[in-house]
């Protein structure tokens, strides 16, 4: 490679990196401002949580005061708890838990329920007055995912929904722990209420409203309310009583918890709530016949008069501390997006222009390498002059799949042995709380991965039984037997076959010559006997291929559909 060629390729990967990065991370800000989260009542005010922000509000929507807990220190996530004394009950959580977690919580894998929190996280409670926080001794798991609170004005007793671990747990005044439910009780239970003697909960991806007893045996089911409505909106998450109409008032979540639509629910049924326009209501609150709801999308703060089934924007003098965030918040979310549609633009362009440098720099290497990409043989490969084949002299090209044989198969083999032991180790320890997040995980892996693995095996089997041998007139094929076809020897003139760069059509054969990383046949070989014999022969696209596999029913025009729904099916039960 000359000076100009390695100039070009470093600028290249440097403007790739800057532009991509900048794209990258102007979507990590862009979706990482604050926002709404959840609103309590508390005497004749309300309090509106907004990042670490929260303020208080009368019930005319008018501001009374407001603080800001990252002045503490604190970075507060999930609900938030008022206590009698007006001071905060809220979980600080410094450091985000991980990739390991998001990818649990994007697979939906149930959380364990006594996962210890790292130093510093934890409940806290803040003095409001003087705007500073103390560890409150909840003697709760961490809680890296969603999670509800309730508090019993009379007991005092403090009620946590742990959504990820599918609990609920009862603590006493002073954070001791009393109760808990069962672990397979509910599957992602979110908001809990309190009425009369018992509590109501919205289990979720059960798709109920679930009565629950607080006294012993806690958490029995003493009543359920099937809440199913139509697709989208399947998942109940939040909910709120309706004292003067004998009803509750849920929302109803997407597939991803978002854009709800907010129903009524009493024992005649369910149905949806005239006049609510707002986007995407995240949580509710209702105040005499008023509910209050987030717009998590808009960013807005409305509430919805039950008489009237009207809808109101507050209007912003009488709240300027959330129409401050809400700018801000507007604002920052602009100029990300601006920086993040640069990134793209820029890296689109460089993308170009790489191909226009390449095009310029090495015009015949890039043909060939387009033609390869689409899996065709190149020109100049058919041209070249063949090298020569003596009389009755076959010359087999060689078959990379048996050379990668006596490794790929125990290596294969190695990982379906520690799958297997894995599973059995995990399935054998019931009791390692530690390990029931795996459970499920494992099983469904296995499940899906076992046939999979034992399908690799035999392509590999199938791919390294192939044989090809050129003459000086045409070309031997054997081909190993397959599901509903026996094995194959026979002998076919070269410009008889259709080919590509990846397979060959030699008469009832269908050879799999393979690409990239994944070639059956050594490419070197092929250049000097098979490609420049075959100028006489019939090039097809892949396309072709798919539809001449398609129409002779051959194995692999159906063996990777059964496959990938086999694992779409595992997936989907395991998500389920």
């Amino acid at each position: 490679m000359d000076a100009h060629k390695r100039l070009a390729a470093v600028l290249i990967v440097a403007f790739s990196a800057l532009t991509g990065g900048t794209w990258m991370l102007a979507g990590e800000v862009f979706h990482g401002q604050p926002n709404y989260h959840f609103i309590r009542v508390h005497a004749d005010a309300l309090v509106v949580n907004f990042g670490s922000a929260y303020v208080w509000l009368d019930t005319d929507g008018r501001e009374r005061s407001a603080l800001d807990l990252s002045d503490a220190g604190m970075m507060p996530v999930g609900d938030f708890l008022i206590l009698p004394d007006g001071d905060l009950l809220v979980y600080h959580q410094p450091v985000s838990p991980g990739l390991f977690n998001g990818i649990m919580r994007f697979l939906r894998i149930q959380e364990t329920s006594d996962t210890v929190a790292r130093a510093g996280e934890g409940f806290y409670r803040c003095d409001t007055k003087a705007v500073t926080c103390a560890p409150f001794a909840l003697e709760a798991p961490a809680l890296h995912r969603n999670f509800r609170l309730w508090r019993d004005d009379e007991s005092g007793h403090i009620f946590l929904v742990h959504t990820g671990a599918f609990v609920v747990y009862q603590f006493s005044s002073d954070g001791k722990r009393i109760a808990q439910s069962r672990p397979d009780q509910f599957r992602f239970p979110n908001q809990l209420i309190g009425l009369d003697d018992a509590l109501w909960l919205a289990d979720t991806n059960n798709h109920r409203l679930v009565k629950l007893s607080r006294s012993t045996p806690f958490a029995a089911e003493l009543e359920t309310m099937v809440v199913q409505w139509q697709a989208p909106h399947l998942w109940p998450h939040q909910l709120a009583w309706d004292q003067k109409a004998g009803r509750f008032l849920v929302l109803l979540g997407d597939n991803d918890m978002a854009n709800g639509l907010l129903v009524s629910v009493d024992d005649m049924g369910i149905e949806p709530l005239a006049g609510m326009d707002a986007t995407d209501p995240m949580a509710i609150t209702l105040v005499d016949d008023t509910l209050w709801l987030t717009d998590f999308s808009a960013g807005e703060l409305h509430r919805y008069r039950l008489e009237g089934n009207q809808l109101i924007r507050l209007p912003a003098p009488a709240v300027h501390t959330l129409r401050q965030l809400e700018s801000a918040r507007m604002h920052a979310r602009q100029q990300a997006r601006q920086w993040q549609w640069m990134g793209g633009l820029g890296f689109g362009l460089v993308f170009i222009a790489g191909l226009i440098i390449a095009w310029r720099l090495e015009k015949p290497q890039a043909l060939e390498a387009f033609a390869r990409w689409r899996g065709r043989v190149t020109q100049s490969q058919l041209d070249a002059k063949a090298a020569p084949v003596a009389e009755r002299e076959v010359i087999w090209i060689a078959n990379n799949q048996t050379r990668y044989l006596p490794w790929r198969l125990p290596v294969v083999a190695l990982v379906l042995a520690t799958l297997m032991a894995g599973g059995v180790y995990v399935l054998m320890n019931p009791d390692q709380p530690h390990l029931a997040a795996l459970r499920p995980l494992l099983t469904a892996l296995g499940v899906m991965l076992l046939p999979m693995l034992a399908l690799l095996v035999w392509v590999i089997s199938y791919h390294g039984g192939q044989r090809l041998g050129v003459t000086r007139e045409a070309l031997n094929v054997y081909l190993p037997s397959l599901p509903f076809s026996p094995a194959l020897a026979l002998t076919v003139p070269f410009e008889s076959i259709r080919f590509n760069a990846r397979h060959l059509i030699a008469g009832k054969a269908i050879v799999v010559l393979g690409s990239g990383q994944m070639q059956v046949f050594d490419a070197k070989q092929l250049a000097r006997y098979l490609w420049p014999r075959l100028q006489a022969a019939n090039a097809i696209a892949p396309s072709e291929l798919g539809r001449e596999l398609l129409k002779r029913g051959h194995p692999l025009s159906w063996l990777p559909v059964v496959a990938a729904l086999w694992a779409l099916a595992c997936m989907a039960l395991l998500v389920w």
